[in-house]
C-alpha cells in the first residue's frame, strides 16, 4: 500500500505525491523521513515538503519551505528549471531519489552528502559534490539564488530540521517535468513491490503412474524486479 502524502500536504501536486510515495516504497526500510522537491514550480514557491513517516498510515508534514535549483538548469534566470542533468560540471539539478548521507563541514557550514539512488538520473551526485546545504541566498521572502545543482535551503530552516533529526538518513525525492522520469528504476521497483504475488505449481515429473513430486512457490514479479533494479546502499 502506498503512503498518502497528498492527505498531509494538499498543496502538493497529486502526481508528484504519487511518484514520491512510489520511490519511498523502494527504500522505506532505510528511513522514516521523506523530503519532496517539486522542481516544476518556481524557486520563490515553497516547493520542498518534509514529512515524518514514522507512522506510514499517518504522514505528518513538518515543514514546507523554499529550495534552490541548479544554475545549469535555469540558464536564463527565470526562476524555473527548464532542463535537468546528471553530468559533472553541468551545474544542473538531477531528478530522482536520494539518501541524505553523512554530514561534513564545508563552505556553507554543516552540510550533508547526497547519494543518488536512481540510476541514470542522479547516481553521479556524490561524484558531482551535489549536497544538501544551507545557503544565505535561499530566503523565505524575495528572490532565491541558484546553486550548482545542490538542493540548498535557508540556514534557519536547515538548522531547525537538523535539530529535529529530520535530515540525516532521510530520503529525498526531486521531481520535475521530465517525461523519462516515469520510467525511472526507483518507480519501477515500487510498481513491482506492489503487485500481488501469484501462486504457481511446479511439477518435477509428468502426471502418470510414476511418483510425482510437487512444490509450491510464490512467484511475484517483485522478486525479479528487485534483483534487477535494487540500487546498492552506499556507506
Amino acid at each position: 500500500m502506498l503512503i498518502d502524502l497528498h492527505a498531509a500536504a494538499p498543496h502538493l501536486d497529486p502526481a508528484v505525491a504519487d511518484r514520491a510515495a512510489r520511490a519511498y516504497t523502494c527504500e522505506a526500510q532505510h528511513s522514516s523521513r521523506l523530503l519532496v522537491a517539486d522542481m516544476s514550480q518556481t524557486s520563490t514557491d515553497r516547493r520542498l515538503w518534509v514529512f515524518d513517516l514514522r507512522d506510514p498510515s499517518r504522514p505528518v508534514l513538518i515543514e514546507r519551505t523554499r529550495v534552490a535549483h541548479g544554475a545549469g538548469s535555469d540558464p536564463r534566470k527565470t526562476g524555473i528549471p527548464e532542463s535537468f542533468g546528471n553530468r559533472k560540471e553541468s551545474g544542473m539539478t538531477s531528478l530522482g531519489l536520494y539518501r541524505v548521507a553523512e554530514p561534513y563541514i564545508g563552505v556553507h557550514g554543516k552540510s550533508y552528502i547526497l547519494d543518488g539512488l536512481t540510476p541514470g538520473f542522479d547516481d553521479q551526485a556524490r561524484a558531482r559534490s551535489v549536497v544538501l546545504h544551507p545557503a544565505p541566498y535561499v530566503r523565505e521572502s524575495g528572490s532565491v539564488g541558484r546553486s550548482l545543482g545542490c538542493p540548498a535551503i535557508s540556514p534557519e530552516v536547515f538548522t531547525r530540521l537538523d535539530k529535529q533529526g529530520a535530515l540525516q538518513g532521510a530520503l529525498l525525492w526531486v521531481d520535475g517535468p521530465d517525461p523519462a522520469l516515469a520510467d525511472a528504476a526507483s518507480l519501477r521497483c515500487a510498481a513491482a513491490l506492489l503487485e500481488p504475488p501469484v501462486c504457481r505449481r511446479q511439477d518435477s515429473n509428468t502426471w502418470g503412474s510414476a511418483p510425482v513430486s510437487i512444490s509450491w512457490q510464490w512467484a511475484g514479479a517483485a522478486t525479479a524486479a528487485l534483483a534487477q533494479e535494487a540500487t546498492p546502499w552506499k556507506s
